[in-house]
């Protein structure tokens, strides 16, 4: 019972990183490219925050936490 408290709370954490990962990196990349994010159109936006998100989360599971 225990080690299933925890899972849950591993899983949440690594949910939550993968979402603001992806939206971290997007921020770093307007930054060195000096891109304004009111310039970005919403459909880039979402698909990278999705790609950047999904490969954060690769990565993250594939640790075997």
């Amino acid at each position: 019972m225990e080690c299933r408290r925890y899972e849950n709370i591993i899983s949440l954490v690594s949910v939550l990183l993968s979402v603001f990962s992806g939206l971290f990196i997007q921020l770093l990349i307007y930054s060195v490219f000096d891109v304004r994010v009111k310039d970005v159109p919403i459909i880039l936006f979402a698909v990278l925050w999705i790609g950047f998100s999904a490969v954060i989360t690769h990565i993250v599971s594939s640790l075997d936490i």
